[in-house]
């Protein structure tokens, strides 16, 4: 608790001392979790930083610190990973790095290894902002693929040429908007 209370007044030394006290739920976490551009240096400094938060939101009297941190520990890591487990960064993690299978001689590996269908991950892609768009903007794409005109959006369903550019202009949004 004492170490604790240092930390919450900033020393940067209780802050070192209980990570080492700690150190086994630390390894403990590490190996439980992979993200393939963090090496051990990355994994211990969000430990630190796990560790940190962990201390200043303590408050003592709910429970033990190290249950505590174990899930500030494990809650910090999982949203580490969590932006990497999406079907669209699926590519990234199936891939295999050309420069190490020359390395380690294994040729047979490149030849063996998965493919990865870039037409699934681009029908998700349309699916997931088809799913967003409103009545008037899937209208407004369609003018927009060159499916139809302005003359006939407004004869079929009556929106007007500022109302069919403002959609137009959300669905341009939206498209931007999903491809960051």
């Amino acid at each position: 608790m004492e170490l604790i209370q240092r930390i919450k007044q900033g020393e940067d030394e209780a802050l070192k001392t209980l990570v080492k006290e700690y150190r086994p739920v630390i390894e403990r976490l590490k190996r439980k979790y992979y993200r393939r551009d963090y090496d051990l240096l990355d994994w211990e400094q969000e430990a630190l930083i796990a560790c940190y938060i962990a201390a200043v939101k303590f408050k003592g009297a709910r429970g033990r610190f190290a249950s505590f941190f174990d899930r500030c520990l494990n809650n910090h890591f999982c949203s580490l990973i969590r932006p990497y487990m999406t079907p669209r960064r699926k590519p990234y993690l199936l891939a295999e790095s050309l420069d190490r299978l020359i390395e380690e001689e294994d040729i047979r590996l490149i030849h063996e290894s998965r493919r990865v269908h870039p037409e699934y991950f681009i029908e998700e892609f349309y699916d997931e902002i088809f799913a967003s768009l409103t009545k008037i903007e899937a209208i407004a794409l369609a003018m927009l693929m060159g499916i139809t005109s302005p003359e006939e959006i407004y004869e079929k369903w009556g929106y007007n040429d500022d109302q069919i550019q403002h959609a137009r202009w959300r669905v341009q949004y939206k498209f931007r908007d999903a491809l960051k």
